[in-house]
């Protein structure tokens, strides 16, 4: 799971900015002197995880904005088009620019697409796999930082000395508060430590290693300094501000802050992790069912779990989509659920997925995802057939089973596909026919939909046991229209015995036969022989008086002439 990160997007502010020359690497604050006077607080907690060379690994400089997307590192080359992709070892993957956007500073990712600013006030909307400019926002502020907050589903942006400001997708401001830096360079969303939300800055403030250049939390609620404060000098010793990030998918249970270190030398650019808030809560366990479990009852009447001591809040997930999950359950920590009646019968051998999320103190979310497969069907219906046929505007469903158990019978369901919105569709039920119960022999179904406008349609069939259990047949789908073909189409059933069914369609008025032959050719009857309108018709031929075997039926419209071979079982 990624928990979308927040990084700092580079905006210059103020033309001063461009009275230094790209030819010096580092991307440097304007304003001369120290910060205010703000307390540095080194905590315990600000283990550097994990640094690399950016230089060395991509054999550029000027490297200023960082991100991770959960399965790579991104570097920006804030006086150039070139972006740096590395693997989570520091290796360099690719170079690679985004036609139309150059002078990167920072990156921000929302989980799909980054965001970045070139010290101007457009924020640009990027696709890194396809390397494409997808569009741009406008922004009240420049944009040297920059951190996308999922709270608000907006980016908090600014440049030097600006407040922090939350922009909308829309370019709006949403918030905005004053941090009282003079010199900032990065940021970093934060909604897992305890308390939040956060915005995290990389300040420039202290110039350069050695010295100070601090990473400072800022309360977002109140605009206000925590107190928690880092000295970035203090484990990277050459260095001046650069972008910030953080994750929670970088190394499993902990909670990280990184970024950029940009050389005062222009030799050494420097990647880093911070660990933020080391997590002692443990994911749930011991599921019951067991993970993977199979032949699970479909009348299971719960689930239960253990979870860790530290846990305060829990919630539950559950249904059939991995991807698309329904929060059955939030609170409390709780280490069991009654199966909601709306669930139950579950379905048969159908795969079930669970998954419980665990909050804690002082930690993000502690996951675990555990799967059952429900027990075969032991009461089958088995289709051998569903088809349609439309005639003069009804639509003719007709399926078959080879065996029945304790079957109720069929719910007949249609779903109008919408040419606005396909999303829009919705299915309803038309129509039941009685089931029979539960035999051995081939059974035959038929359901006529009638008067149906013109269009596009999907039909399904649900079949109901007397228990309540249910399972839905493969969906077919009908085109209804107005305009006629000449067709003669295969009688239904085939073979049969002793009445069988013919469909055929006819383009436009005229004389019309419909004949029985043998296979010496020998006419033995003649089922229509009149002017028929153009349309689709049915009719019913009935073969008690003839022997079995193979008999033929012709179709002849005027000058157009359609066989078709049928068996007869006696």
């Amino acid at each position: 799971m990624i928990r979308n990160l927040f990084c700092p997007l580079s905006v210059i502010l103020m033309s001063t900015a461009l009275l230094f020359s790209q030819n010096d690497n580092r991307d440097i604050s304007p304003f001369p002197g120290s910060e205010r006077g703000i307390p540095i607080n080194t905590l315990a907690m600000w283990d550097l995880e994990f640094s690399f060379n950016v230089t060395n690994a991509s054999g550029a400089s000027g490297n200023a904005g960082a991100e991770f997307d959960g399965t790579y590192i991104y570097t920006t080359r804030w006086a150039s088009n070139l972006i740096h992709k590395f693997d989570m070892s520091g290796n360099l993957v690719e170079e690679f620019s985004i036609p139309g956007v150059t002078g990167l500073r920072d990156l921000a990712f929302d989980g799909t697409y980054m965001y970045g600013g070139a010290a101007a006030n457009i924020i640009y909307q990027m696709d890194f796999n396809t390397k494409t400019l997808i569009g741009t926002i406008s922004s009240p502020v420049a944009v040297r930082f920059i951190a996308y907050d999922e709270i608000n589903d907006g980016f908090w942006c600014g440049s030097w000395t600006d407040d922090p400001t939350l922009v909308s997708r829309t370019g709006q401001t949403l918030n905005s508060f004053s941090t009282g830096l003079t010199h900032q360079y990065g940021a970093a969303f934060d909604d897992i430590t305890t308390g939040g939300e956060y915005l995290w800055i990389f300040d420039q403030g202290g110039g350069s290693c050695p010295g100070s250049l601090i990473i400072y939390q800022f309360e977002i609620a109140s605009g206000t300094f925590t107190g928690i404060s880092h000295d970035a000098c203090i484990d990277l010793t050459d260095g001046i501000a650069g972008g910030l990030f953080t994750t929670i998918d970088y190394i499993a249970g902990n909670f990280l802050i990184g970024g950029i270190m940009q050389s005062n030398t222009g030799l050494d650019d420097t990647f880093f992790l911070y660990d933020l808030s080391p997590c002692s809560v443990a994911p749930p366990s011991n599921p019951d069912p067991p993970a993977w479990a199979q032949n699970v009852p479909v009348n299971l009447a719960q689930l239960s779990w253990s979870n860790s001591p530290g846990d305060i809040v829990s919630e539950l997930y559950f249904g059939t989509d991995p991807d698309s999950l329904t929060m059955v359950q939030g609170g409390e920590p709780d280490s069991s659920w009654s199966i909601s009646s709306n669930y139950l019968p579950l379905e048969y051998l159908t795969t079930y997925y669970w998954m419980v999320i665990n909050y804690g103190t002082p930690c993000y979310p502690t996951v675990a995802e555990w799967s059952f497969i429900t027990e075969p069907d032991p009461t089958p219906v088995e289709f051998i057939s569903f088809r349609s046929e439309v005639l003069n505007g009804r639509v003719i469903l007709s399926w078959s089973t080879a065996s029945e158990t304790n079957n109720k019978g069929f719910e007949v369901g249609r779903e109008v596909c919408s040419k606005q919105n396909a999303e829009s569709s919705l299915w309803e039920r038309i129509g039941f026919v009685g089931g029979n119960g539960t035999t051995s022999g081939q059974k035959d179904y038929s359901f006529i939909d009638k008067n149906v406008s013109a269009g596009t349609y999907s039909y399904r069939l649900k079949q109901v046991d007397f228990n309540g259990s249910f399972k839905f047949s493969d969906e077919i789908r009908v085109a209804v229209s107005t305009v006629y073909d000449f067709i003669l189409s295969r009688n239904y059933p085939n073979p049969f015995n002793p009445v069988t069914n013919i469909r055929y369609e006819i383009p436009y008025s005229g004389m019309v036969t419909v004949k029985i032959y043998d296979v010496l050719g020998k006419e033995i009857a003649t089922l229509v022989s009149e002017e028929k309108q153009a349309g689709s018709y049915s009719l019913r031929f009935d073969g008690s008086s003839l022997s079995g075997g193979v008999y033929f039926y012709q179709l002849k419209s005027g000058s157009l002439i359609k066989n078709r071979k049928m068996i007869l079982l006696k």
